[in-house]
């Protein structure tokens, strides 16, 4: 696909995950949970408590650094078409929505303690969104059934990746994030698809 207009959007996020994790790490480090609570990662008991922007911040923050260019390569791989495709107020919408809303199916479904943070929710938004964005790109004839496969192949390979091998991520923010990402990549589509 042919780049015509800069990835801000993608830019701007990659540059502010990166720069709070080097704020983590100076101030004791982003594996630590006192420091990841006092950033804003999310733990459920504080949400609760009031402290409802946690769904918001701890997208933002990283446990390690391994987890941040995982989310970081994944964000600007994952993300060029989306945002070229919808445009950068569709895609910022369809990270922050998708981020979330997964961050909302952990505050429900999670244990109480358990800290969370990472942009996986929004980042598996927007893979989801890749499935209405193939489906217009394949009826434009500009998607080859095989390069449909791939996708499908590689969704598949991270879902199992990270419920099997990676025991301790969240998988609600997982599923949460993807599921959104389907539904708003439909609507927020700037052309009708059906």
């Amino acid at each position: 696909m042919k780049q015509t207009r800069p990835l801000i959007v993608i830019y701007i996020l990659l540059g502010i995950n990166a720069s709070l994790w080097l704020l983590m790490t100076i101030a004791g480090g982003s594996t630590r949970i006192p420091v990841l609570i006092r950033f804003g990662a999310q733990q459920n008991e504080l949400v609760l408590a009031g402290q409802y922007w946690r769904l918001l911040s701890s997208m933002f923050l990283h446990i390690g650094f391994m987890h941040l260019m995982f989310n970081s390569l994944s964000l600007f791989y994952l993300g060029r078409a989306v945002e070229l495709m919808y445009g950068k107020y569709r895609f910022l919408a369809l990270y922050a929505l998708s981020g979330l809303i997964g961050n909302i199916l952990f505050l429900a479904l999670g244990q109480l303690r358990d800290v969370s943070a990472g942009a996986s929710g929004a980042i598996f938004g927007i893979l989801g969104a890749h499935i209405p964005l193939n489906r217009r790109l394949k009826r434009e004839g500009r998607l080859e059934t095989r390069q449909a496969f791939v996708g499908v192949g590689y969704v598949i390979f991270v879902f199992v990746q990270s419920w099997v091998l990676l025991p301790n991520v969240n998988i609600h923010a997982h599923l949460g994030g993807v599921v959104t990402g389907v539904v708003l990549g439909f609507v927020l589509c700037p052309q009708t698809f059906f």
